[in-house]
């Protein structure tokens, strides 16, 4: 009986979906009737979705053995894998379904990043006129960056600066461990108890409106601390060059802007302004000297207010490497892992709790051996 009930209903939904295509088709006009049978067009507009590949690094030789992770679009989602041959070629042949996308390619070593990838979703649906017509004698190319041989775990960070122009004093100071900031304002009437404590840097702000710009200061302390700018992005921080204080200018218009390095800009005015920024500081931080990145990743400016946001890495060990070191248990590479494998292997874990620790007590921070974790399979980058 309960067989019969089960067979009966679906025989009344496949009628109810055929009656639903052929009013979509005889009467277009219908809203309602078209937009609930949307998954009838969705299924009439995927197409086979094949794909070909290559894989080269910035010198333009094939990178072989590195996983492609790709996600498929249809009525759902899924994600699959290929692999590069010897010569970086891979091919997808991910059944029938609407966009391909390229998530991620992992191999020892080497980076993946937008940066350098322009593309990385396809689009399959058949009324599309720039569709993507797979050809196997010309497939797309991806890039990987070679990663540098030292690769260490970095402490990530966050800080931002920000003065408005009715402020009397334009100035404050920030602890990167604890995330403390004291302002003028409050320099008088609180005090830090913590024996941690430690102000990385200060920082003023001057608004110049005849000159429509602000310049920010910013000074550093620690007997070996330094900061320098710079406009390329590097995993390794220079060895020399280092002031003690720089000054930076942020021109404003009108009525103000606000940009995120990387997004693009609606107006060419704006990007010549964005241009003559600089995207990073490097740092040397505190007393020990721990080599730091500040990457200006949002900024805010207008006549009245300036909001600078900056995404850190600390290298708490003394070295100049700034190559990131990912555990297994990095999300964007595997989200499987289980508790026991957490446990087999918290001396990963213990990584960021040692180096805060260190970093609070004005040292640095002992180095494990991450070469042999790397050989072991407990950690790549």
């Amino acid at each position: 009986m309960k067989f019969k009930h089960i067979r009966n209903g679906f025989l009344l939904a496949m009628i109810l979906l055929f009656l639903l295509t052929l009013i979509s088709l005889f009467c277009p006009g219908c809203g309602i009737i078209y937009y609930g049978c949307y998954f009838v067009d969705s299924a009439a507009s995927m197409r086979s979705v094949k794909f070909y590949g290559t894989v080269l690094d910035l010198d333009e030789k094939p990178v072989a053995d590195a996983d492609v992770i790709y996600k498929m679009s249809a009525f759902l989602e899924w994600k699959g894998k290929a692999v590069t041959d010897k010569d970086g070629h891979f091919k997808i042949n991910a059944g029938i379904g609407r966009f391909l996308y390229i998530q991620d390619i992992v191999l020892q070593g080497y980076e993946f990043s937008l940066a350098t990838n322009n593309q990385t979703s396809f689009d399959y649906r058949s009324w599309y006129r720039d569709r993507h017509r797979p050809d196997k004698t010309k497939p797309v190319v991806f890039h990987l960056r070679k990663k540098h041989n030292e690769a260490v775990f970095l402490l990530k960070k966050e800080t931002e600066i920000v003065f408005k122009d009715d402020q009397a004093e334009k100035w404050l100071e920030k602890d990167m461990e604890h995330g403390w900031t004291r302002t003028s304002e409050d320099k008088s009437r609180i005090e830090y108890k913590d024996k941690d404590v430690f102000w990385d840097y200060e920082a003023t702000g001057e608004n110049h409106p005849e000159k429509q710009e602000w310049t920010v200061r910013i000074k550093v302390n620690g007997e070996n601390a330094g900061i320098q700018a710079g406009d390329a992005m590097l995993y390794e921080a220079p060895e020399d060059g280092y002031e003690k204080e720089i000054a930076l200018t942020f021109k404003y218009s009108g009525e103000g802007y606000s940009f995120s390095p990387g997004t693009g800009y609606s107006n060419k005015e704006l990007v010549e302004l964005c241009e003559t920024y600089p995207k990073f500081l490097y740092l040397r931080l505190r007393n020990p000297g721990m080599y730091a990145r500040f990457c200006l990743n949002y900024a805010y400016v207008s006549e009245k207010k300036i909001y600078l946001r900056f995404d850190i890495v600390i290298n708490p060990y003394g070295s100049r490497s700034l190559e990131p070191l990912l555990t297994i248990y990095d999300k964007k590479h595997n989200a499987d892992v289980t508790n026991k494998e957490h446990e087999r292997f918290r001396e990963l874990f213990d990584c960021q709790d040692e180096a805060e620790k260190a970093m609070k007590q004005q040292r640095l921070a002992p180095r494990p051996p991450f070469e042999q974790w790397i050989k072991e399979g407990k950690a790549i980058y």
